[in-house]
């Protein structure tokens, strides 16, 4: 579910978060301002991109108030969430910028329950909740039934394999396959690279502080099979003796495990 944010009417969030003096008046001076570029930009610049370095941290405390607003309901009875285990604490939604995800048991009731929230929070904070390009992953639940759930929202139902943030959303765990794209951008990252003349120490600064940090939001959900392994480490070899993706017959001079190994 994605919230666009070019206007934020959210002074409404001060005494829900129980601020103080200092910090109503430092939200109240954020938020004021932040109108008023937004309404100067609109009429001077119709398609002008709104921003500001106290955005982000705007956003991220109106967005807040989502969050409270789910576990509160949840607390109460109104919405449900689902568990991953037996007997454990039911997930009712994952933020993660302007993204939310939210988990829900298919009961007619607490779909309604969760529309109710995101169109109260839509009014009262003047984000815009982007229907649209929303959708709706329906687990383990008959077509005819995930299409009436689909309905309350007007999303769109996603059929699996998927995929959120750039992460696949599978059943089962990833294949060899599933892991083609992040191979796939090793190799377009390597394409504006592809330089012999770059030096040694520039290639394994490249390797370290880029390459080797792109798998890491993969690794931090699924585990990676050998094989990919293996593949993605020998991309990265090639490019640091021979300045490209591809095999050649130039000696490799040092182990590269030696290679691997950190400085400090």
């Amino acid at each position: 579910m994605g919230v666009p944010s070019p206007y934020i009417d959210a002074s409404w969030v001060q005494s829900h978060l129980g601020q103080d003096d200092k910090g109503v008046h430092w939200l109240d001076n954020g938020f004021r301002e932040h109108k008023r570029v937004t309404m100067r930009l609109l009429s001077s610049q119709p398609r002008a991109e709104i921003g500001g370095p106290s955005i982000p941290l705007l956003f991220l405390i109106v967005v807040n108030v989502l969050s409270r607003m789910c576990m509160k309901a949840a607390r109460a009875g109104w919405i449900a969430g689902i568990s991953c285990v037996e007997e454990g604490t039911p997930v009712t939604h994952l933020q993660y910028a302007d993204d939310t995800m939210v988990f829900a048991a298919p009961e007619e009731s607490v779909l309604e329950g969760y529309r109710f929230i995101l169109t109260s929070f839509s009014m009262l904070s003047g984000l815009c909740i982007n229907w649209s390009k929303s959708s709706i992953w329906a687990i383990r639940v008959e077509p005819r039934r995930a299409e009436g759930m689909a309905a309350i929202f007007g999303y769109n139902i996603q059929q699996a394999p998927s995929a959120h943030l750039g992460l696949p959303l599978v059943q089962r765990r990833l294949l060899r396959h599933d892991w083609s794209p992040l191979v796939e951008r090793f190799i377009k990252k390597l394409g504006g690279w592809q330089n012999r003349s770059l030096s040694s120490s520039g290639k394994l600064t490249l390797l370290k502080s880029v390459l080797s940090s792109m798998p890491l939001f993969f690794l931090s959900i699924y585990w990676i099979p050998r094989t990919v392994l293996q593949r993605i480490e020998v991309i990265r070899r090639h490019f640091f003796w021979n300045g490209s993706n591809k095999d050649s017959n130039r000696p490799h001079l040092v182990a590269w495990e030696s290679i691997c190994q950190s400085k400090s």
